[in-house]
């Protein structure tokens, strides 16, 4: 009976936790599609996104589903793809860098017809997030940089602005550049405090601490500095609970204490670094802080060294596997874009010299028509060099037209070979020109005989007029 209850009780308790959630999405969702200031909404969205990035990524892509529907209703074209960018985010999270990546190139190709560069640089920095996981640093660099320039000074756009700041730092830090990854990291620190944002200081701060103690552990201000901000950098994840940013501020507290030889310090924040990861989905995150320990007891305490060296296995295999799984996906995934492109290429092309053929074809036949109406009209005489001027032009327009017609199949036959190419259009050429002087010819034969009929035509009438002008003059000098 007992357990029935507490059975009872625990249902009862999920129901009224998933309940209240939906109630809260509800509540956000009508906020977000009844605010008019674009810059606030999208602020919004970001608040959906961050509610769940460290809990429940999962739950996340739901709501961000939910967040797509309601845009499309809407017809809000912002709103749908800050709602793709999250899908992407998330997917990213659950470990699915391919569809991640594909839902934040679809919300780029919706933000950038928009011109919402807000919404643009945040889904930059997301492409951005999911080259640098697949250590795609050029990658990650360029739509940071992209992300960065969109985001721009406006104070609208400061926060977005600071992640690509801080994700520009980690990058360049992971690269081993540290000067660089300083400056980032300094500048989005000062951005933070600039607009009192302190969302990120923590990972910031972390970051910084790793730059400085990489940069020269022998200086002994520089060796301080580190250590306030790996203390400023954990203060911040303990507070505000974010699992990731624990794990990297006490591994980097404890290589900080294993560079310095401070064994005991290094063992307690290792060992901190494996805990808050251990049993969940960032165990490859126990990587470093347990090689860290297998390191200090490998001399000392055989059985310490072997279960923590089991850990580092364990994560590392795991990491690999679930890399190389998503490198193999990405690698994929961009084949087919790159072969995605090159045919929508191809269409375009396609397309475009069909066109070119249209208007080659009504230029030859507005020229054609009138060099007709100019040989064959009967009311004036058309000079000859007109019709040679014509003629040119007819010319260099069938010229045209034949290349347009023939261009696809010489490519084929000569393989894009540039020399073969020209040697097939000359002897396109070398038919066109004897065929065009002949016709020529023959024009300009007709056009001599017509004007020699308009001229006799105009003669005679002239005579006649004449005949007449006399014939009147003679009958009133009878009258007088």
């Amino acid at each position: 009976m007992i357990k029935k209850i507490i059975v009872y009780l625990i249902c009862l308790l999920f129901i009224q936790k998933a309940f209240s959630q939906s109630l809260g999405l509800k509540a956000m969702l009508k906020k977000i599609a009844s605010e008019k200031n674009v810059s606030i909404k999208i602020d919004l969205i970001y608040e959906l996104y961050f509610s769940t990035v460290e809990t429940d990524p999962a739950l996340g892509l739901q709501n961000a589903k939910e967040l797509l529907k309601q845009s499309r209703k809407n017809k809000d074209r912002v709103a749908e793809a800050m709602a793709l960018f999250v899908m992407g985010a998330n997917n990213r999270l659950i470990g699915k860098p391919v569809e991640g990546l594909q839902y934040n190139l679809k919300a780029l190709s919706i933000a950038e017809p928009t011109g919402n560069l807000k919404a643009i640089a945040a889904i930059k920095n997301s492409i951005g997030n999911i080259y640098k996981d697949q250590t795609d640093y050029s990658q990650a660099i360029t739509y940071y940089k992209e992300s960065k320039l969109a985001a721009g000074e406006s104070k609208e756009n400061y926060k977005i602005l600071s992640y690509a700041l801080m994700n520009l730092g980690e990058v360049y830090l992971a690269m081993e550049n540290i000067d660089s990854a300083m400056i980032y990291l300094e500048n989005a620190k000062e951005k933070c405090r600039e607009y009192d944002y302190y969302q990120f200081i923590g990972s910031i701060c972390t970051g910084l601490g790793e730059a400085l103690a990489k940069r020269n552990n022998k200086n002994l201000a520089d060796s301080a500095q580190s250590l306030v901000n790996f203390r400023l950098g954990l203060n911040d994840a303990l507070k505000t609970k974010k699992t990731r940013h624990m794990n990297w501020a006490y591994t980097g507290l404890a290589q900080y204490f294993f560079d310095n030889k401070i064994c005991d310090s290094c063992l307690i924040y290792a060992k901190q670094a494996i805990n808050v990861v251990q049993n969940t989905k960032f165990i490859s995150m126990a990587i470093r802080p347990s090689k860290l320990i297998a390191d200090l007891y490998e001399n000392e305490n055989s059985d310490s060294c072997i279960k923590y060296w089991k850990i580092y296995r364990l994560a590392s295999d795991s990491l690999f596997c679930l890399n190389a799984i998503k490198r193999s996906q990405l690698l994929t995934f961009k084949e087919g874009v790159r072969k995605e492109e090159l045919k929508l290429e191809e269409l375009k092309l396609q397309h475009q010299r069909k066109l070119n053929i249209q208007y080659a074809l009504i230029a030859l036949s507005i020229v054609g028509l009138l060099t007709i109406y100019l040989v064959f009209s009967l009311n004036f005489i058309t000079k000859e060099k007109y019709i040679k001027f014509l003629g040119m032009v007819s010319l260099l327009i069938v010229f045209e037209f034949l290349n347009l017609l023939i261009h696809p199949f010489l490519e084929n036959v000569t393989n894009h070979s540039p020399v073969l190419m020209l040697i097939g259009l000359v002897m396109v050429a070398a038919f066109l020109i004897p065929l065009h002087h002949k016709i020529e010819r023959k024009v300009l034969g007709k056009l001599v005989k017509k004007n020699r009929i308009v001229q006799l035509s105009r003669a005679i009438k002239q005579r006649a007029k004449s005949e007449e002008t006399i014939k009147n003059l003679g009958a009133r000098g009878n009258l007088v």
